[in-house]
């Protein structure tokens, strides 16, 4: 079984894979692949285990490895 973060493409393998920027894994069931971060949120490390919220004033559509101010005009009070 893999470490929080990383995930088996094989299952019962002992190969281990980083997940990507933008989505995480915390390998409850022994993940084969990482699940991507939704809207709102964001994960920019490659052994993320679980998807950040945006903070207030800030965006991200899904898989995101970070979020973004909101444009002139428009604001996001949650994820």
């Amino acid at each position: 079984k893999c470490e929080l973060g990383r995930y088996g493409p094989i299952p019962l393998s002992d190969r281990c894979i980083d997940c990507p920027f933008g989505f995480a894994t915390d390998n409850s069931s022994g993940a084969t692949s990482c699940t991507a971060c939704d809207g709102g949120s964001f994960a920019n490390d490659a052994t993320s285990w679980q998807c950040r919220p945006c903070a207030k004033g800030r965006f991200a559509p899904s898989a995101q490895a970070e979020c973004s101010p909101c444009r002139a005009g428009t604001f996001a009070n949650s994820s």
